[in-house]
């Protein structure tokens, strides 16, 4: 295979992860920038923020206190992990 048709190492590109958390929304100058991310990861109720943004979350993590029912069942449907913490 030509070097120019081989993929590059996953150590070579390294992955952009956005972290959404709970608190005020998202501001317009960090929500510009969120399209270049290639992982969401949620905090609790930083759910509640990703689904109103239309973000797909793939991993939601917390102690899911604050994280509404609507935006669990949400992230539940589009496959997302979970890690509870106690």
């Amino acid at each position: 295979m030509p070097e120019s048709a081989t993929p590059p190492h996953p150590s070579d590109r390294p992955d952009h992860v956005v972290l959404v958390i709970g608190g005020d929304a998202p501001s317009p100058f960090c929500l510009n920038h969120v399209a270049a991310f290639e992982h969401v990861i949620c905090a609790d109720s930083g759910a509640d923020h990703a689904r109103s943004l239309g973000l797909t979350p793939d991993l939601v993590l917390g102690d899911m206190d604050s994280i509404s029912d609507g935006s669990r069942e949400w992230a539940t449907s589009l496959h997302a992990r979970f890690v509870i913490a106690d």
